[in-house]
């Protein structure tokens, strides 16, 4: 959504010690030692250190890794069920990048937000461009495999959302019609039980990836008498977020109390 070229640009230039950053290299494999691990990367090269940190998203290498070292040297210790967690769907994710019109009234470094019933709309500005994205509700499944969106699909969705507003001066469509760049995302989720195995451990999107649905309070809580998928999979938050029309200003956004229960 926002230039993430330009902001990870902007840490790196604030590193007081900037030669332990390498770019461009991938992991192949992970080797546990006596005492610690050496990560073998795609160039041939080695790096040797106490334990790997995996941060690398929700199609984490980092993760199989560490489910295959769990299945060889410490067996049992994950269930087998628990590798298709994070495959789970419920939401999916259209995006853009847009050129500025006059006529869309935005400024140089605007942020707005639309949380609506099963969808959130945002939009950012930066370097002349506009960057968006609506994540909304889709069918929930188990996506057997990943593929591509075609523009087809593209098109279809930017369609239907092409009369919401995205800010009190433009539509979707207003910002479609300008795109120079877009995609389509299935949002996967989940919440792994087993974070570790030997010296690899995983944070973020690779163990915890979570889409926070804005729906009325009444629905906060999962009703026992129904078959709730999204609480099986460990994929139902009882934080919300209430705000369900596009007002200006802002609505205020309430926050609510949640279990730490994730089912």
């Amino acid at each position: 959504m926002f230039d993430r070229q330009a902001l990870v640009s902007h840490l790196y230039e604030g590193l007081p010690d900037k030669s332990y950053i390498h770019t461009n290299r991938r992991l192949e494999r992970i080797e546990h030692t006596e005492t610690g691990v050496c990560i073998h990367l795609a160039d041939g090269s080695v790096e040797v250190g106490d334990m790997v940190i995996g941060a690398d998203g929700v199609h984490s290498l980092v993760r199989q890794l560490m489910w295959d070292y769990a299945s060889e040297f410490e067996p049992g210790t994950i269930p087998e069920n628990e590798k298709e967690v994070m495959r789970f769907s419920e939401f999916r994710g259209i995006f853009g990048v847009s050129t500025v019109k006059d006529s869309f009234n935005l400024g140089p470094a605007d942020t707005h937000v639309v949380l609506g019933q099963d969808n959130t709309k945002m939009v950012f500005t930066q370097h002349g461009k506009v960057y968006w994205g609506i994540t909304f509700k889709d069918e929930a499944h188990l996506p057997e495999k990943r593929d591509k969106a075609t523009e087809a699909d593209i098109e279809a969705v930017a369609k239907n959302f092409a009369d919401h507003p995205i800010t009190e001066k433009i539509k979707v469509g207003d910002l479609w019609g300008t795109n120079i760049r877009n995609g389509l995302l299935t949002v996967e989720e989940g919440v792994l039980g087993k974070w570790y195995a030997g010296r690899i451990v995983l944070v973020g999107d690779s163990v915890h990836k979570v889409q926070i649905p804005f729906v009325p309070a009444s629905r906060l809580l999962p009703d026992p008498t129904k078959d709730d998928r999204r609480h099986r999979y460990g994929c139902q938050y009882r934080h919300r977020i209430c705000s369900l029309s596009l007002q200006y200003p802002p609505p205020r956004v309430w926050l609510h109390a949640h279990s730490t229960d994730h089912g």
